[in-house]
């Protein structure tokens, strides 16, 4: 498939053929797309299209004939030469006005018949393969069927081989219900599509017998795991449940695509979307500049470089050639050109080769991490394998562009796309290294270069870079490129520009231009370019005789002529300036907006006034992008000597763009921008320029932390932009699908603060506004990233009420008109601790952290998983003992865990165990080597085991041969170095030793007096040699594990937990106090740059998120999730330090302490009548009751044993009694009064044991019976004696749910996972027969312990909300129509499910009149109504909770009010409640029950559809 990955530019020029709508669904009956190209071919293949598709259609993703691909595909694949293909197609179109009376066994028939018919089937005996999609697959399953139950068809089912089932509903599809609706409506009778109504008698009967005739063949079934957007909701159309047979023979496979697209698969356009998503590839740079190269090379120049012996040796991976050839040179002698030369030549002999061109100072083009990831990205387009490996990294919705180059280099590369077997045919071509921020950091990286990919590689000859290709030794082949190398492929540039110019004496010419050039291409072209303004023989000899022959010397004589021009110098200077220190090149329409801003002049027909005006030292290239004209133009222009008005001082002229930039964003320019609409309400003043907003967005910051900081005009504007548009600018940024330079951002202005601070104080009023912006930047995108990412616009009016009453955006924006309104206890100021976990069984042994997930470990033997971004709990596994370590794979596809006596590996996608072992000795240290686990014991040994094979390597510390030096000591602590190869062990009286992981062989001791060792860290990054040290008298060690040198000390910090931050600048430590320190090693010396004070539990395990910005830590009956904002401020990957002034460093901050939560967490929750009141139960066993109008306590009615959590709360309101029950099974009866003008009293009336779980309570209507439902019984007692009348033992097993009768209130139901009971509330007895009301929950296979929740809502009809076990899918939801007649055996229960909302629903809040209120998945409380739902599945979003707000289960409590009002619980013990009303905040109308989309400012005020 390499064929079809190309990049959009490449595809872009070509043209569709125009397909009519027969031609494209295809033909009815067999076709034959492909001959076998042998005589006789060994196997037949039959495509089978599904429901509403085609022949053609449903297996080509667009009309395009290269996208059908049975046809086109399939016959240039080598596997498949001797394979015939054929396409069956049928009238399955359900869209038809006209009536249909066929169905699945009438398609079978008809598919039989054409298969035992067709002249080239029938003559041969080939093997047949069926490949059936959608209900394509139930009529291959039939038409099998059919042929084993006839005689006549006898050989041919014989011949029958396998069969493919692409979505397949072997037990009925949702979607089939609507469409069934819908056929109704129209008149439209379709029996095939009632055959795939779920639990359908037609599927049954073909699934049974097919289970016997299917023995024999081999099946593969593959389901959808992505949702097809219908409506109001995304949905899957076939469950996993419902597209696999469960036979033994049967190979089962997701796929990464939805029901329309899990046949067609992607187009190539597609798959380069998702590939350029994944890896950031935002921008193509890379093509463009080897256009721009491409344009330059002289026809024919070159050859003489690729053709040399050495270059072909290392081009064909010749046994003897190293993989990696190194071409130095000084600037400007043609190093790009010949890059661009060997890049063709690759391509012309198709070799997969990926290429990268370093600029300096151009972001994207800077840095290592962007290299790799173009690198990625084109191996990806050239190699199908490589591309799926990526693609699957990318399923978590993974961004490789928020990683440094440490981290992609070990975890895209080295441990997935290096571990594939077709990394041998690839080839990298890298240009001008030494532009590169941190070059050096990839010499520690070449040396990992898997066997068989090469590397071509150009850079200057610097000492660094001598010094680096010294250390690859024989991995290398260098090539220097002087003068003598260049001078044909110059002469003949030279005589060809010459003849072009129609000039005489070429050879003379040639000679002389050559003597002077010193072997600059550059300085040739420059020179040339003047000859096109010479008329005359003296015009060039004066040219010849004038320009110098030194390159700078030529830059400072056109410098010289521009200025000569006084008329054009304002306009070059603005030019120069801008193009010199753009962050990224910028388009003409971008320069010709910022000349305007910057000198108020506009200029005329730019594309030939930029390389006039400024003397030809900037050109404009084919994406009509101005650059300069080579990079040692612009190092001349920011040369600090330079004496000229078009000098370009850098930090004066950054912080002069800054200022311009920022005041650009402050005008209603970034309120329009594009590809959206202005936000609703906004009035604009007038059209402006938008050309520059894009860049203005993403790099006003990098200018300003570049700038020199000394003027106060970039504040000034910067300030004027923040309290003006900032809303706007996070609008602008989200809608580009990439949060990332909202965070960069962030870390730009905390170095302009510090870098300011310098020349104002602190207490500055403008110091204080940006401080307090540039925590909140960091702060929005880190709790509300998916908010923004889904809906940019929330940003307005959702976002700030949020926020801390005490930020900067609530205090700007959160009272703003349209806003949403949130009333109670707020956070003042924003927590580093994003999260907190609690665990009340067991307590937490150990956290790691993958790549976008994190684990927990606990005593019990429960590991647990939670999402990286959104600390929602996402699986559990369960270790068989207490777990001790943990450790996730490079690829993140295992995790390990081990105990004292075991070690298992886990497969994360499944969450099931593929490997274990017993251990002989008590593990200390474990890390995974690609499907290698290797772990160290207590019994001194290395036990490296393959989890793919079983195969287990032991060696023992000290090799073969033990040294004498090592100890017999038992180790405690150990850490391996994986990518180094080595290991450390601590002990209690010996010092810590370094071993070799290989061979166990001994390296060396590191310290020498033994002290006992409490924790052990390797630094991650190989460019920095560091292992870090805690020992039993409280001293952080860090030694140099190469040398065993001391490095750093510091006393008294006892840790007793230590982590590296993944690039290896920072170090976390964890003590017994509870108290976690932050210290940066990104310098000589260490400092501590922030500390977490806790007077809580000891820190037992910390570890760093993967992209190194949070911090997860676990003590004792609880982990944290911290994100401390000066980890993002500290980032300094934006630029060499030489670009900026020096900084002022600050005081370490330091949060806490941490203690308790304010208030215990709230369990349960009831609302008064009134809707002014709410009473919760807690946690510590507090009845507490508060004010639903703004949220706080008002004052604690009673309490139960302290530490015995409330399950179940009643109110009696006319009698004033309340009634709660604890987890115990203790029931308290209080009777309340009134206490001041706002509070209640409680008097206890009665406390009693209802020796049983309980966990439900109901009151009748009446307020004199109260049923309690417990695990054992259920209890009907009178009011308020609390006398028992009756009592029921449940035969029922699982859930059993209670509400009031709609229609009778003198009678309940109870719900049960097979049937619903009706009982008179006077005295419990049943009024429905002894066999219950029988309840059918269609697209659930039901057992008596299957439901495991359920909450109602509404009267006619009940609205159920279920949860079924095993199901993760989401919430289903049912109607149910009570239907009474004058005898209670009349009673009868009609059910409808609402199929389409299960992908989607989380929880039922409330249903009001026809609306139901719901929590969607994304923990949106979103409406839609009931009563049109099915035939017009609409549905609008309204606002958003937070993910923080769940408990441990991940569960929500809430509640609506009589007044219509929300409210919901945080975790934190408090009630956060709002209330919402349509149009101004302060009204309600009887119109809305909550705001549209529109009245609150977001996407659309139109419908969604779900």
């Amino acid at each position: 498939m390499a064929h079809l990955l190309r990049s959009s530019r490449a595809t872009s020029g070509f043209s569709l053929p125009k397909i009519d709508e027969d031609d494209e669904k295809g033909s009815l009956g067999l076709t034959t797309l492909h001959e076998s190209q042998e005589a006789t071919p060994d196997v037949d293949i039959v495509f089978v299209h599904g429901l509403g598709g085609g022949s053609r259609k449903t297996w080509a993703k667009t009309v395009d004939p290269s996208h059908f691909w049975p046809k086109a595909w399939l016959p240039v694949d080598v596997d498949f030469k001797d394979v015939r293909i054929h396409s069956f197609g049928y009238n399955a179109n359900w869209g038809e006005r006209r009536q249909s009376i066929l169905n699945i066994h009438d398609f079978a028939q008809s598919l039989l018949g054409e298969i035992k018919n067709n002249p080239s089937i029938r003559r041969s005996n080939t093997k047949l393969i069926l490949v059936g999609h959608s209900m394509g697959g139930c009529v291959v399953k039939k038409a099998y069927i059919l042929a084993r139950q006839d005689i006549a068809y006898k050989a041919l089912a014989e011949r029958v081989h396998s069969m493919f089932f692409l979505g397949t509903p072997h037990r009925g599809s949702d979607l089939a219900s609507i469409l069934q609706s819908m056929l109704m409506v129209t008149w439209r009778r379709k029996p095939f599509v009632n055959d795939l109504l779920p639990n359908c008698s037609t599927l049954a009967e073909i699934n049974d017998s097919f289970r016997h005739y299917a023995v024999d063949l081999r099946l593969w079934s593959f389901y959808e795991t992505l949702p097809v957007k219908m409506m109001v909701v995304s949905k899957l159309v076939v469950e996993k449940y419902s597209a696999t047979l469960g036979y033994g023979n049967e190979e089962i496979s997701s796929m990464h695509a939805d029901h329309r697209h899990v046949y067609s698969g992607p187009t190539p356009r597609e798959t380069i979307l998702r590939l350029k998503g994944i890896l950031g590839m935002t921008e193509l740079a890379y093509e463009d500049d080897l256009a721009a190269l491409q344009d330059l090379r002289h026809p024919g120049s070159c050859f003489w470089f690729t053709e040399q012996p050495d270059l072909s040796r290392w081009k064909l991976g010749s046994p003897n050639s190293p993989p990696i050839f190194w071409l130095t040179g000084r600037p400007a002698i043609g190093k790009s050109v010949l890059s661009s030369h060997v890049i063709d030549q690759l391509n012309a002999q198709n070799f997969k080769c990926s290429y990268f061109f370093f600029r300096h100072g151009k972001a994207g083009r800077s840095s290592l991490a962007d290299c790799f990831r173009a690198l990625a990205y084109q191996m990806s387009v050239n190699d199908s394998t490589i591309a799926q490996c990526v693609l699957q990294l990318g399923q978590d919705d993974e961004s490789w562009d928020q990683h440094d180059d440490r981290v992609i280099w070990r975890k895209l590369f080295v441990g997935a796309i290096f571990q594939l077997s077709t990394i041998s045919s690839h080839i990298w071509v890298v240009d001008a290294l030494d532009e590169c921020a941190k070059f050096s950091s990839l010499f520690k990286l070449l040396p990992q270069l898997p066997s068989g990919l090469r590397i071509f590689i150009t850079s200057r000859g610097t000492n660094e870079i001598e010094r680096g290709i010294t250390s690859l030794g024989p991995r290398v082949v260098t090539r220097s490129l002087n003068n003598h190398d260049t001078a044909e492929d110059m002469h003949a540039y030279i005589s060809a520009r010459l003849e072009d110019l129609s000039l005489e004496n070429v050879d003379e010419l040639c000679r002389r231009i050559l003597a002077k050039s010193q072997g600059s291409f550059l300085w040739v072209r420059l020179v040339l370019q003047e000859f096109e303004s010479a008329y005359t023989d003296e015009d060039i000899d004066a040219i010849l005789q004038d320009v110098p022959d030194d390159l700078y010397e030529m830059y400072k004589r056109m410098l010289e002529m521009i200025e000569s021009e006084r008329r054009r110098t304002k306009l070059a200077r603005s030019i120069l300036s801008w193009v010199t220190l753009a962050c990224r090149p910028l388009t003409i329409d971008e320069l010709r907006c910022a000349i305007i801003l910057d000198i108020n002049e506009r200029p005329h027909n730019i594309e030939k006034a930029i390389p006039t005006v400024c003397s030809q030292l900037v050109y404009i290239d084919q994406a009509s992008r101005v650059h300069m004209i080579h990079e040692t133009a612009r190092e001349f222009l920011l040369s600090e000597d330079l004496e000229s008005t078009l000098a370009v001082k850098r930090g004066e002229r950054h912080g002069h763009l800054a200022q311009l930039l920022c005041k650009y964003l402050a005008t209603d320019a970034v309120k329009t921008p594009r590809a959206s609409q202005p936000f609703p309400g906004t009035k604009l003043s007038m059209v402006f320029d938008t050309s520059l907003v894009e860049y203005a967005a993403r790099f006003f910051a990098e200018h300003l932390y570049r700038s020199n900081s000394e003027g106060a005009a970039p504040m000034y504007e910067l300030c004027r932009f923040l309290k003006s548009n900032i809303l706007y600018w996070f609008e602008l940024i989200a809608q580009a699908g990439d949060l990332q330079p909202i965070n960069r951002t962030a870390t730009n202005l905390a170095g302009y603060l510090r870098q300011r601070t310098k020349y104002v104080p602190l207490a500055d009023k403008d110091i204080q506004l940006v401080d307090a912006w540039a925590i909140d930047i960091v702060r929005v995108s880190a709790r509300f990233r998916s908010k923004l990412l889904s809906c940019p616009s929330s940003i307005h009016c959702l976002i700030p009420p949020f926020c801390p009453t005490g930020s900067i955006i609530s205090t700007s924006f959160a009272t703003q008109p349209r806003s949403l309104l949130v009333k109670g206890a707020r956070e003042l100021d924003w927590d580093d601790c994003l999260n907190r976990i609690d665990f009340y069984k067991g307590r937490t042994t150990v956290v790691a952290y993958g790549i976008t997930c994190f684990a927990i470990g606990m005593s019990t033997g429960q590991v647990s998983l939670y999402d990286g971004a959104t600390v929602q709990n996402i699986s559990m596994v369960r270790h068989p003992e207490l777990v001790k370590l943990l450790e996730f794979s490079g690829n993140e596809r295992f995790l390990a865990s081990a105990g004292e006596k075991r070690i298992v590996v886990w497969e994360l996608k499944s969450s099931s165990q593929i490997w274990l072992s017993g251990l002989a000795s008590p593990p200390i240290g474990m890390c995974f080597q690609s499907e290698l686990l290797i772990h160290t014991n207590r019994a001194n040994q290395i036990i490296t085991s393959n989890v793919n094979t079983g195969e287990v390597q032991t060696v023992s510390l000290g090799g073969s041969e033990r040294n004498s030096e090592i100890t017999d000591e038992s180790p405690s602590k150990a850490a391996f170095a994986p990518e180094l190869g080595l290991l450390a062990t601590g002990y209690r009286c010996q010092p810590v030793s370094i071993f070799d992981t290989g061979s166990g062989a001994f390296l060396g001791f590191c310290g020498g007096l033994p002290n006992g060792i409490d924790a052990l860290a390797f630094n991650p990054s190989t460019d920095i040699s560091a292992l870090a040290v805690s020992n039993a008298h409280g001293d952080l060690l860090v030694f140099d594990p190469q040398t065993t040198d001391l490095r750093y000390k510091k006393c008294n910090v006892f840790a007793n937990a230590l982590a590296w931050s993944p690039d290896g600048k920072s170090l976390v430590t964890g003590d017994s106090l509870g108290r976690i320190e932050v210290y940066d090693f990104d310098g000589p010396d260490s400092t501590l740059i922030y500390r977490i004070d806790s007077e809580r539990e000891s820190v037992k395990s910390v570890v760093f998120s993967d992209d190194g910005l949070s911090l997860v830590d676990c003590r004792e009956s609880r982990a944290h999730v911290w994100k401390p904002a000066i980890l993002v401020q500290k980032n300094t990957n934006i630029g060499s330090q030489s670009d900026i002034s020096s900084q002022v460093t600050h005081a370490p901050r330091t949060f806490g302490p941490l203690g308790d939560p304010k208030d215990p967490e709230i369990t349960s929750i009831v609302c008064h009548s009134d809707g002014e009141q709410v009473i919760c139960g807690k946690r510590n066993g507090e009845v507490a009751l508060y004010s639903a109008v703004d949220g706080q306590e008002l004052n604690v009615l009673y309490g139960h044993s302290r530490g015995t959590s409330v399950v179940a709360i009643a109110l009696v309101e006319y009698q004033h009694i309340v009634v709660s029950a604890d987890e115990a099974g203790r029931i308290l009866m209080a009777v309340m009064s009134p206490l001041g003008k706002h509070g209640l009293q409680a008097k206890l009336i009665m406390d009693t044991r209802f020796n049983s779980a309980i966990f439900g309570m109901l009151t009748n209507l009446d307020n004199d019976r109260l049923l309690v439902m417990g695990k054992e019984k259920d209890e009907l007692w009178e009011l308020p004696s609390g006398k028992v009348i009756n009592t029921r033992i449940p035969d029922e097993n699982g859930l059993r749910s209670m509400i009031v009768h709609p229609q009778a209130p003198n009678a309940f139901i109870m719900f049960t996972t097979t049937i619903a009971r009706v009982f008179d509330w006077t005295d419990f007895k049943e009024l429905t027969p002894e066999t219950g009301l029988p309840l059918h929950r269609d697209g659930l296979s039901l057992s008596k312990d299957t439901l495991v929740n359920a909450t109602y809502h509404g009267s006619t009809p009940i609205v159920e909300a279920v949860k079924a076990v095993g199901e993760t899918s989401g919430t289903h939801l049912f109607c149910w129509d009570i239907v009474s007649s004058d005898s209670t055996a009349g009673i009868r229960i009609l059910g409808s499910r609402i199929g389409l909302l299960t992908p989607v629903l989380r929880d039922a809040i409330a249903v009001v009149g026809s609306t139901l209120i719901f929590l969607d998945k994304d923990l949106w409380v979103c409406s839609l109504d009931l009563t049109t739902f099915n035939s017009a599945p609409y549905g609008k979003r309204h606002f958003f909770i937070l993910s923080e707000w769940l408990n441990v289960n991940g569960d929500m409590l809430y509640a609506m009010t009589s007044k219509k009002d929300f409210i919901f619980v945080n975790k934190d013990g408090l009630i956060i409640g709002w209330t919402v009303h349509s149009g101004s905040m302060y009204r309600r109308t009887s119109s809305s029950i909550i705001p549209t989309i529109s009245s609150m400012g977001g996407t659309s005020g139109t419908r969604t559809r779900v």
